[in-house]
């Protein structure tokens, strides 16, 4: 056996390509010596040796002995290849564990090398080739990728810190998603140049149709790409992103007018403010990105335990809610809205309510969000419309509705901008017959800010149509509230959480009544939830609130029970 020290290497020709050796076992065999011949080499055994080694001078490959203390490498693997990408990775193994030596490819090495199967000048010559190659494929990837609107690693690493340091200041999340193609490898060996790199071109054009503006899109090599996405408040909200991306590989993707399976694993990882670095987040999405490929093709994992679960939960409801639309699993009810003064009957809510066939009965709360994300508001929505107004009419025949009682229905955003929504809404009005200041559309704050142009065509095609704008919570509104000046409202709802500190906070009741007062100057009238009992009812009368609605009248009914209810009402 033979000591063996960094500087035994400096005798060494430089002319020689450089290479570092990374090893638990600092006495190496004369044999191992003589093997390494044909390069400038040097030993290490602790990472801060090998990190320093490639930072200080030009070394060309890096071998990693698994031999001894393999897991313990091998771990170290995927931190080189996304930290040195330039440099070849190669491990040394033994002949009785050739699995380890796949394991490393995997975890992002170039090469693995068997001792004792190749001489000195078989190794210079397998090292040359892999470089080659993987030169040429950073030619390949190089442009490719840039030019299909993903960023390099460097750049994407540089935004990753960025938008940690700012999601610390504001306490939001910050989310990683890496999207590997599933089957790469072979897919790309069986594919030309110009069709590999219109396959990553059409894959990078469509993930970035999936995330939003504020997002970044990198490349990795390999086929995984890398997804930032920056000041997400809501956790679930990088999964549904992820679920958005791996719909998009549902159908064949065209590459030169051909179409081509294929599919994607995304690992995921999540953060609040800064609670780890850019390198660690990346390191640990693709601990999660392989965790998900072994778990077979279309996976998906997150490196949080507790947010794989709320991905599972959201992807059963997500099935649910397309199947309950198709079974008619969803229904509504109507709550009874009284005058602030008399309490006498003045209009109804029209609520959505879905039947689970295992979970009973589910409030919107709970599935609405998804049914927007879905894409399916449109239908749902166009539904909800259609039967509200033909129970109206239904009741009006009846002679349950009085002359001035209406029916408020909510609608989404996405509803109000979709091209046929008027043409729709004006048709259900013509066939129920039923003039268009019977119905109030309710839409909430954001979207009557966001959506002026769209309100006032509404109230050009639809005359007489009635607008309520909900206010949710007035702390984080607007509070100038100028938009109500731009389009034609009737009625100002305040949310239950205006009323949860009725009695103690007395600012922000101050705050309500110049919210009532404006509304009352501007000639709207001011609708509150949350009538829940006699103290509450009391003091929103003395707030001179027109309408209110809660259980302290009454819960959310059936539509046939409406008549009795109007009956005990009158009695």
């Amino acid at each position: 056996m033979l000591e063996l020290s960094p500087e035994s290497s400096s005798t060494q020709l430089h002319s020689k390509p450089k290479l570092y050796l990374y090893s638990q076992q600092k006495r190496l065999t004369l044999e191992f010596e003589h093997w390494l011949s044909a390069f400038d080499w040097q030993l290490g055994s602790t990472l801060n040796d090998l990190r320093h080694a490639l930072l200080d001078d030009g070394t060309n490959f890096i071998l990693l002995d698994v031999r001894h203390a393999p897991q313990s490498i091998l771990e170290q693997i995927r931190f080189l290849h996304e930290n040195f990408p330039k440099h070849l990775l190669v491990t040394v193994i033994d002949e009785q564990y050739l699995s380890l030596g796949q394991e490393s490819l995997e975890m992002g090495a170039d090469l693995y090398v068997c001792q004792g199967h190749c001489s000195a000048q078989g190794l210079f010559m397998q090292l040359q080739c892999a470089a080659h190659q993987k030169e040429r494929n950073s030619v390949r990837f190089n442009n490719d990728y840039l030019q299909a609107g993903a960023i390099g690693q460097a750049l994407f690493l540089d935004r990753l810190t960025h938008a940690l340091m700012v999601a610390s200041r504001h306490q939001c999340h910050t989310g990683v998603l890496l999207v590997g193609l599933d089957d790469y490898k072979k897919l790309s060996q069986k594919m030309s140049l110009a069709d590999e790199k219109a396959l990553l071109q059409t894959a990078s054009q469509a993930i970035v149709g999936a995330i939003r503006n504020s997002d970044s899109l990198g490349y990795l090599g390999l086929g995984v790409f890398s997804v930032l996405l920056e000041d997400l408040q809501d956790e679930v909200m990088v999964a549904h992103i992820a679920k958005k991306i791996q719909h998009l590989f549902t159908s064949p993707l065209v590459i030169n007018n051909t179409g081509v399976d294929i599919s994607v694993s995304i690992g995921g990882h999540l953060c609040l403010g800064d609670e780890i670095g850019a390198q660690a987040m990346q390191l640990q999405a693709g601990m999660a990105l392989k965790r998900a490929q072994k778990n077979g093709k279309k996976s998906m994992y997150f490196y949080q335990q507790s947010l794989n679960f709320k991905t599972m939960a959201r992807a059963n409801m997500e099935e649910g809610v397309i199947a309950a639309l198709k079974e008619q699993q969803l229904f509504l009810q109507y709550q009874p809205m009284h005058s602030g003064k008399g309490h006498q009957i003045i209009a109804m809510e029209s609520q959505i309510r879905w039947q689970h066939p295992t979970s009973g009965v589910v409030l919107p709360d709970i599935f609405i969000g998804l049914v927007e994300d879905s894409g399916l508001i449109i239908e749902v929505g166009n539904w909800w419309i259609q039967q509200s107004l033909w129970q109206f009419k239904h009741w009006q025949v009846s002679g349950c509705i009085e002359a001035r009682q209406q029916i408020f229905i909510s609608i989404s955003e996405k509803q109000l901008r979709c091209e046929s929504f008027i043409n729709m809404l004006v048709r259900q009005l013509a066939l129920n017959k039923l003039a268009s200041e019977k119905v109030v559309l309710m839409i909430n704050e954001k979207t009557a800010v966001r959506n002026v142009e769209q309100l006032q065509t509404l109230s050009k095609y639809v005359p007489g149509i009635c607008l309520a704008v909900c206010l949710c919570d007035f702390a984080n509104g607007y509070s100038s509230l100028s938009y109500l000046r731009e389009i034609d409202v009737d009625y100002l709802c305040l949310d239950e959480s205006f009323f949860q500190h009725i009695y103690t906070d007395q600012s922000k009741m101050s705050v309500a009544r110049i919210i009532i007062d404006i509304a009352h100057n501007l000639g709207i009238e001011v609708m509150a939830r949350g009538a829940h009992s006699q103290l509450k009812v009391d003091k929103m009368q003395s707030l001179e609130i027109d309408i209110l609605q809660g259980e302290f009248f009454c819960a959310p009914i059936y539509g046939d029970l409406w008549p009795e209810y109007i009956r005990k009402s009158a009695g």
